[in-house]
């Protein structure tokens, strides 16, 4: 509906600004321009096609279209506007017709935040216009709704009429379905500022299948017919309200408005006299639900109010009465004029008259409850104490079944130089039952919940003595919530204890044991993510199944985490991991483009974690990102007197897969028979070795400098141990495509080996070219010398 009206104006606005062109011909192309310049707004882009009469009576466009940030929404085609230019003049604005031959709105369009402020009412009247509106005719042939707006494809043709002259306003809307069941709306209306008398007049009439019967869902889709009906000043104004389905009687009652005045109320309390609304509304509303449903709201549901508004803005709820088969809610409140209540009374029940379990009219899968109560007091002239209550039993769902909760609150509400509310909840949960078996694990059957909040004027939320309890698991919260209207944050204190984390195998879909407490301290804002926090976590006789990890998990292990996450990125100050055996700690700023890095760890033995190797071992590396390349270096030491030192540039690609390195390593091993069980052979010996260059990861090309030296080398086969006795080095230099490549191997200064020779690559395929020359067979084969 409010698309349709929003249309009309914008037909009216774009027809309307253009009543100062001079020249047709000329001003043709400028007040396209102009009209898609005024019309266009925030998240709004508007196009024009075919703009002519701009000098005439009678304007017509061949199309507008009307785009978002997703494309085009709207679309109208052959409008025009048959008008009284010169009326503008004495301040009037005379229409005999707007046309379109169709308006298509294919979805709705994107939301956008006008930053319009809300202002208070200031009670209803109709704007008094700087000039007077007579539209006679508003005339669409097609109005065609997309299948995101309905649900399905809709076309509908729409006739209207406004009028709206110092401060009196006339109305007629026609809505017909052209294509499916019938279906017609009709609104007709009028009021008057100066008689204040309100004429409403609203029809729906729709065939079974119709629009509104399918959008409800409604069983059968029956034919409906809707009526509310009114004549009267709007202080004493009431509307008649009647709706049937296929011909009979569903729902009828009233609902009226009057403004108590010195006459109707001679003797008021205070000036300030009230406003009241009544609300009468009852029928037989089951046939309009499913069959399932039906037994919950019975043969005659009713609803009855009276509200009474107050100018100075205090409300009363005077009487409240909500009845169906399976439900009763009745009360009052009346809330002062600064918000606070200064009473409330409310009983409610829902309990199947039959004793049975009761199916809830609520979308999903089916819900049903046994019975549930809620009682809530509070009387101002007695005291500051309120007290509420609620009880559930038996619910069921394919999800979750709970055989009985408990909710219990308490507090004060006060006015003493400033308002404040104060609030202890104590509830629980018992026979629970989930569907999804590893959350079942994890919560048990029982959970406990109690918790003391206050609020005062101009002060953040306060909690305090939060405290969520299961069987073996407890989670305790204090701290601070702000910023409700401009975007909630937390400032406090998370502590959290589970005394086995086995009830966590089914979630972590793994085998899981030893107690773990945790508790995080700071400051989390939830629409930004931004944080500032501190995480401590203590671990006992860790077990995650993990065979490499779980024997550094034994006894005593700790998590320390301090950081926070802002408009520049996430700043970890430290992460510390200590168990029995490892040491590990970070630090670092991850942000775009500009992230860095550093990691230390520690092993007392590498043993715990792989096979065929023993011996302490440290690491130590950074990492510092320049664009998509990062700046890396690692040294460490490990078994056997190892050691290593790389540093050097590592390219990658926008999926931060590595391309390339450049840089230089150094590495020295004093024994090498800590390696050789690793190896699967007789390793002995020391080695160094310094390497610089670098190379191509994707292509594989590379360019490379290579200086290694041994002692006594041993590395399993006789012969080449033969060779390796006493000091030996290995050189190489050599680059992959066309390049010369040389190695020396020598024994005390004499050559043993050298080689010589290029290497081609074309289309994948490599050609080379080599040279060698060997000094002393006799060193790698028995028997032969030479």
């Amino acid at each position: 509906m409010r698309h349709i009206w929003w249309v009309a104006l914008l037909l009216l606005g774009s027809f309307a600004t253009v009543s100062h062109a001079q020249s047709e011909e000329e001003e043709k192309g400028r007040i396209t321009q102009y009209l898609e310049e005024v019309l266009s707004g925030l998240g709004r882009d508007v196009r024009i096609d075919g703009f002519r009469g701009a000098l005439s009576s009678r304007v017509s466009m061949d199309r507008l279209t009307v785009a978002d940030a997703e494309g085009v929404w709207l679309t109208l085609t052959d409008a025009v506007l048959d008008w009284n230019r010169a009326s503008i003049l004495r301040g009037r604005i005379n229409i005999d017709q707007i046309s379109a031959a169709t308006i298509e709105i294919a979805r709705p369009p994107v939301a956008e935040n006008d930053g319009a402020a809300p202002e208070a009412s200031s009670g209803f009247s109709l704007p008094e216009l700087p000039v007077s509106i007579d539209i006679q005719a508003l005339d669409v042939g097609q109005v065609i709704l997309g299948a995101p707006i309905l649900g399905d494809r809709v076309v509908l043709s729409v006739q209207g009429a406004v009028t709206l002259e110092d401060g009196e306003g006339q109305a007629q809307l026609s809505i017909e379905r052209q294509e499916g069941p019938r279906g017609l709306f009709d609104l007709s209306g009028s009021y008057a500022n100066t008689t204040r008398q309100l004429v409403l007049d609203l029809s729906l009439d729709e065939a079974q299948d119709g629009l509104v019967t399918t959008l409800l869902n409604l069983p059968g889709a029956p034919a409906l017919q809707l009526s509310i009906k009114g004549d009267a000043p709007i202080d004493e104004f009431v509307a008649e309200i009647a709706l049937k389905s296929d011909g009979q009687d569903r729902l009828m009652g009233r609902v009226s408005t009057q403004l108590v005045s010195a006459e109707t109320n001679p003797t008021p309390e205070d000036d300030a006299l009230p406003r009241i609304i009544l609300v009468d509304i009852a029928g037989d509303l089951a046939p309009l639900f499913a069959p399932e449903f039906q037994p919950f709201f019975g043969r005659d549901v009713g609803l009855q109010s009276l509200v009474q508004l107050f100018p100075d803005g205090r409300f009363s709820l005077d009487s409240f009465s909500l009845t169906a088969a399976a439900l009763m809610l009745e009360g009052r409140l009346d809330v002062a004029a600064n918000g606070l209540p200064e009473r409330f009374a409310f009983e409610g029940e829902m309990e199947d008259p039959a004793g049975d379990l009761v199916v809830l009219p609520v979308s999903g899968a089916e819900t049903r409850v046994r019975r549930a109560d809620i009682t809530a007091q509070f009387d101002a002239s007695e005291g500051d104490a309120w007290i509420m209550k609620a009880t559930l039993d038996d619910f069921e769902n394919p999800e979750v079944t709970l055989d009985r909760v408990e909710f219990g609150a308490s507090g004060t509400i006060a006015e003493d130089g400033a308002r404040s509310v104060t609030a202890r909840i104590d509830s629980f949960v018992r026979g629970i039952v989930l569907a999804d078996t590893g959350l079942s694990q994890a919560l048990g059957d029982a959970i406990n919940f109690k918790g003391d909040i206050g609020w005062q004027d101009g002060q953040p939320i306060a909690l305090s003595d939060v405290e969520l309890t299961a069987d073996g698991m407890a989670i305790g919260a204090e701290g601070q919530i702000d910023g409700l209207e401009t975007g909630i944050t937390w400032d406090g204190k998370i502590i959290a204890t589970i005394d086995d984390i086995a009830r966590l195998s089914g979630l972590a879909n793994r085998p899981l044991s030893g107690s773990v407490a945790a508790d995080l301290t700071g400051q989390a804002a939830a629409l930004t993510g931004a944080f500032d926090l501190e995480l401590g976590v203590e671990a006992q006789d860790l077990s995650t199944g993990i065979e490499q990890l779980d024997p550094a998990l034994v006894g005593e292990s700790t998590v320390q985490f301090s950081g926070k996450r802002d408009e520049v990125g996430l700043t970890v100050r430290r992460v510390s991991v200590t168990t029995a055996s490892a040491d590990i700690d970070a630090n670092g700023v991850v942000a775009t483009d500009q992230t860095q890095l550093a990691v230390e760890a520690a092993v007392d033995d590498l043993g715990q974690f792989l096979e065929n190797i023993s011996g302490a071992a440290k690491v130590e590396a950074t990492a510092a990102q320049d664009g998509q390349n990062w700046q890396v270096s690692s040294k460490g030491q490990g078994p056997g007197g190892s050691s290593y030192d790389v540093s050097g540039l590592l390219r990658v690609d926008g999926a931060n897969t590595p391309l390339g390195f450049e840089g230089e390593v150094e590495a020295a091993v004093n024994d090498l028979t800590a390696f050789a069980d690793l190896a699967g052979r007789a390793l002995a010996g020391a080695l160094t070795a310094r390497a610089s260059g670098g190379g191509d990861i994707s292509s594989g090309f590379f360019d490379v400098e290579l200086d290694a030296t041994g002692q006594n080398l041993r590395v399993g086969i006789d012969q080449v141990d033969t060779a390796f006795e006493g000091d030996s080095t290995l050189v190489f230099s050599g680059k992959r495509d066309a390049t010369g490549v040389t190695i020396r191997d020598a024994r005390l200064g004499t050559p043993l080996v050298t080689a010589s020779g290029t290497g081609t690559q074309t289309n994948g395929l490599a050609n080379f070219d080599f040279a060698a020359a060997v000094s002393e067979v006799g060193r790698f084969l028995e028997g032969v010398t030479g």
